[in-house]
């Protein structure tokens, strides 16, 4: 929703509005990692996740009082209830699977899942604009350039969030205090080093949103965020799967840090093929497709 609304109102100007909106989020890797050790370290880790209730309150009522009520321009359309019966299921048993590969039950969600998203694919291809992700987006070198660059990226940032407070309190023997504020000096890092960041988050969502016209945006922002999203846990559980491959095999008696070598490696391999998929980004968007895109609605004004 942030981003649909986003690029409703920014039009053309979406990378620079991007930029801004990313500003407050640069807080989040200096304040999060402080906070959740403080937690861990005088609370249960429950809190981790109730700790989202009062700030999603706010959220909620920030929202009431300062966004737009443009109900009146929202077009009725039926949900997907046979795509999402295969989607949402089959996302979740394949993540479940790849966690426990080498499990029994692991391998037959696994297959479960490759059934059900193989259902939705077809369901999917079969019901067109109707269906809960419209797979003909996906069509557009650009569009599908950007949804491959958003699931790389998004996937090396939560797998190295995950892999660098393990190693501190694994390896390390830090507490989980103190490995809050070891790593709160990350959040500075990001932020020194964003204008080399914003180098592939924000253009590949502005191209992603540029290739597509008004009134598909919608479907590609849903499109975008569910691609987006999955990168997370699918490169998270298998970095953490290789790292606990990594402690269980006969070599890690030698040493506990190799095996986090072994794992910062792999994080360094998909960091590589983030950069390969970021060079299938286009230079520039063509002219056509931003008219299309930015001043469909003064074009449809100027007709009327």
């Amino acid at each position: 929703m942030m981003h649909m609304m986003l690029t409703r109102v920014a039009g053309r100007h979406m990378a620079r509005v991007l930029g801004y909106a990313a500003a407050p989020i640069m807080l989040a890797p200096i304040l999060g990692p402080v906070i959740a050790g403080a937690i861990l370290q005088h609370a249960s880790w429950r809190w981790l996740f109730l700790v989202n209730l009062p700030v999603g309150a706010l959220a909620i009522v920030l929202a009431i009082f300062f966004l737009p009520n443009d109900r009146e321009e929202a077009k009725q359309r039926d949900l997907d209830l046979v795509g999402f019966a295969l989607l949402s299921p089959g996302l979740v048993l394949f993540l479940y699977g790849s966690d426990h590969l080498g499990e029994r039950i692991g391998q037959i969600t696994l297959a479960l899942s490759v059934v059900l998203l193989a259902l939705f694919f077809k369901v999917a291809v079969r019901k067109g604009h109707r269906a809960l992700i419209d797979l003909r987006l996906f069509k557009g070198r650009t569009f599908a350039a950007s949804t491959v660059t958003q699931f790389m990226s998004n996937g090396v940032s939560y797998a190295g969030q995950m892999l660098i407070p393990i190693y501190l309190i694994r390896a390390c023997g830090r507490s989980p205090s103190a490995t809050g504020w070891l790593l709160a000096p990350l959040g500075v890092g990001m932020i020194c080093s964003y204008p080399w960041i914003g180098a592939v988050g924000i253009p590949s969502v502005s191209a992603a949103y540029a290739s597509v016209k008004k009134r598909d945006l919608p479907m590609a922002t849903t499109s975008l965020n569910i691609v987006q999203r999955l990168g997370g846990p699918t490169m998270t559980t298998l970095c953490a799967t290789f790292l606990g491959w990594s402690l269980m095999s006969g070599h890690s008696h030698r040493s506990l840090s190799s095996p986090f070598v072994a794992a910062f490696i792999l994080l360094c391999l998909l960091h590589a093929l983030l950069f390969a998929a970021s060079l299938r980004l286009p230079l520039s968007i063509d002219k056509t497709t931003e008219i299309s895109t930015a001043e469909e609605p003064m074009i449809l004004e100027m007709a009327e």
